[in-house]
């Protein structure tokens, strides 16, 4: 999932995530925020 793509023999190496990675990513993101004002607003 996050292992580096070669391009160029090699030489280039790109590190990236997938789409459904991404998509993943930008969820729990979405979720840990909410969660964390949450937290906030019951203190």
């Amino acid at each position: 999932m996050f292992s580096p793509r070669e391009y160029r023999g090699g030489r280039v190496k790109v590190y990236g995530c997938s789409p459904g990675c991404l998509v993943l990513s930008l969820l729990l993101s979405a979720v840990l925020t909410l969660l964390v004002n949450l937290l906030i607003r019951a203190f």
